[in-house]
């Protein structure tokens, strides 16, 4: 028997939506957000799917992305993210030290798309304050991998200090 257009329609339909299925959760496998983790799952999955970047910054709904303090001078922090940024294999794009400023460009494992990662270094009289912005150039949701950039930054850091 010879399929109808419409059930050949509905078969590759089908075949698609299966395959940007597994596409989605293999992205968020190998970003291994933190899905879990306050404010919920359905929340945090919603924002990976329809925003391309992640940030630290006070008051965060997402208890990792909260701005980090570090009692480090920025000086001396820009040069330990640096070296950390080195470690990762991130493309150091531009560091201003005199701003206490750093631009990197990370590739994404899956679809090799390039993110750019920008820590800003705000001395305080108790250290100093790292804010972290990272950011897709491609598409309008993340699957989590501009959270990702920032922990790895963090984690590795913190293993540095």
């Amino acid at each position: 028997m010879i399929p109808t257009l419409i059930e050949l329609l509905i078969n590759t339909a089908t075949f698609l939506l299966a395959v940007f299925g597994c596409l989605i959760i293999g992205a968020l496998t190998l970003n291994n957000p933190p899905l879990s983790d306050p404010p919920g799952f359905f929340v945090r999955l919603r924002t990976y799917l329809t925003t391309n970047s992640a940030e630290t910054k006070p008051n965060h709904p997402f208890p990792e992305l909260e701005l980090p303090r570090v009692a480090i001078a920025p000086g001396l922090l820009l040069t330990r993210i640096e070296l950390t940024v080195d470690i990762l294999d991130w493309e150091i794009v531009e560091v201003d030290a005199r701003n206490f400023e750093l631009h990197a460009v990370v590739e994404t494992s899956l679809f090799r798309f390039k993110d750019d990662v920008f820590v800003k270094l705000n001395p305080t009289p108790a250290g100093t304050e790292m804010h972290i912005r990272a950011s897709s150039r491609v598409g309008r949701g993340d699957f989590g991998a501009n959270t990702r950039h920032i922990l790895d930054l963090l984690t590795m850091l913190r293993r540095q200090v």
